[in-house]
């Protein structure tokens, strides 16, 4: 029905009559459902299988059919009918609608504003678990061979979307939420790529290049995440920070089969990017497990790699002055070149209006009554805390507390997971041959100058 109006789209008296014919079977369609449904509950029957069955055809009206026409309330309102228990708002039918339509430049900000409103709901309603499933189920479902002009939700959300919502997740201040709701997005994306590979097709020149672009673009994006935290690894003294670092690690190596595949197979220029950044990374979590290990006490200059107040082990400093904060070879897409530009920019504004406007976070007292933290305005080092930070999120004369509890653990827990992520990082980047050392075994694909190109970029 969908393909068949945009196929006379240019016709708008033969639209309009197709359209109404459309509508005519669809209310059919939904009416009929309705009936078949409450006859079964009046005769008392189990109508499990039946209603699961409705609930798939309604996420494809949603995801089809729902610009044609409206979907029946009826199906939509839990006192009537049973909603999906992972998906009760339909979120993967209407993310997989704005999929059709991300030709069209004027719906990428309207995804992005979806996202952002199902993603503060989420955390409201602590409902963030089911949301990176959403996120993933709808991000994973499709073969991935599309382009700039028409690009899949994958692609789309990973290039435009979502690196706000990384960046935010390492905001120099406590008195932010962004982490809060990055974290489906760093869940969904990661499944995502450990999903990746089964939605690729290496002979596909139009797969190739756009799974490469992705991965471009993510790495980078996590890079520059991070960079706070080199830049201020005190930072890594608060627990909420080290459980999202611990997402994005898990994250970014659940890239990492993708990219070497793609390294291995074809150009490795198209994936120069990602390599610079996974080699960034590998020395960022040497330098982040060195600092939890040795304290606070350590001064790092990331910008000259010049390292002073350094104890600990000479392998302790090299690790702090192998860390190259700002690789040079990144290059860093210019903005007259990027075809997102508009949404990316809309979606980090909009974003960063209602952390500041409609987010609040109370701060919490301290252990040692003798510490003058608050009293100098200074932050507070979780593992001095004696109750964790509050999170609010008000709109107009509504407030409504956010529930962390249930996921964000003890610094000390938190950083034993950061350490468990890094070591299996690591031990991915060993897997493929990407060694801490430097070595790379089995890279040796060609021969000539062009080989060797390849082969410095994966370990420059």
């Amino acid at each position: 029905m969908r393909e068949s109006l945009e196929s006379i789209s240019g016709n708008r008296q033969e639209t309009a009559v197709r359209r109404e014919e459309y509508t005519h079977l669809l209310k059919r369609l939904m009416l009929a459902m309705k009936s078949n449904y409450l006859e079964l509950q009046q005769a008392n029957v189990v109508a499990g299988s039946y209603v699961e069955f409705v609930q798939k055809v309604v996420t494809y009206l949603q995801q089809y059919t729902v610009d044609i026409c409206p979907v029946d309330r009826f199906f939509t309102d839990s006192a009537a009918f049973p909603l999906p228990a992972t998906d009760p708002t339909y979120v993967v039918g209407r993310l997989k609608n704005y999929e059709l339509k991300l030709s069209t430049p004027a719906v990428h900000k309207q995804l992005a504003s979806f996202i952002q409103s199902v993603s503060i709901r989420a955390a409201i309603d602590d409902q963030q678990g089911y949301l990176s499933l959403q996120l993933a189920d709808a991000m994973t479902s499709a073969f991935e061979n599309s382009t700039e002009e028409s690009p899949s939700l994958r692609a789309f959300s990973t290039k435009a979307i979502f690196p706000a919502y990384v960046s935010r997740a390492f905001d120099a201040t406590t008195r932010t939420a962004g982490w809060i709701l990055a974290r489906p997005v760093l869940e969904a994306s990661r499944a995502m790529f450990e999903e990746l590979l089964q939605h690729f097709d290496g002979m596909n020149e139009a797969s190739v290049a756009s799974v490469a672009s992705i991965l471009d673009q993510f790495w980078d994006a996590a890079r520059q995440a991070v960079l706070p935290l080199v830049d201020n690894p005190s930072l890594l003294e608060r627990s909420h920070l080290l459980h999202v670092l611990r997402l994005l690690i898990e994250t970014v190596t659940a890239t990492l089969q993708m990219t070497d595949y793609i390294h291995r197979s074809s150009d490795g220029e198209r994936v120069r990017r990602a390599i610079v950044c996974a080699r960034f990374f590998q020395r960022f979590i040497r330098f982040t497990r060195a600092f939890l290990e040795n304290g606070s006490t350590l001064i790092v200059s990331p910008h000259t790699t010049a390292v002073s107040g350094i104890t600990g082990s000479r392998s302790t400093q090299e690790s702090y002055q192998q860390v190259d904060c700002h690789p040079s070879d990144t290059r860093v897409v210019e903005k007259s070149q990027d075809p997102y530009i508009e949404a990316k920019e809309f979606c980090q504004r909009e974003l960063q209006d209602s952390l500041e406007k409609n987010w609040t976070v109370t701060q919490p007292t301290v252990v040692n009554n003798n510490n003058n933290h608050n009293n100098n305005n200074q932050e507070v080092p979780d593992r001095e805390m004696t109750r964790e930070r509050e999170y609010y999120f008000h709109r107009g004369t509504t407030r409504r507390k956010v529930n962390v509890s249930g996921f964000l653990k003890t610094w000390d827990e938190e950083k034993s997971g950061v350490m468990e992520a890094g070591r299996r990082f690591e031990g991915a980047c060993e897997g493929i041959g990407m060694g801490l050392d430097g070595s790379e075994r089995g890279k040796e694909r060609r021969v000539g100058t062009r080989s060797q190109g390849i082969r410095e970029g994966w370990l420059s």
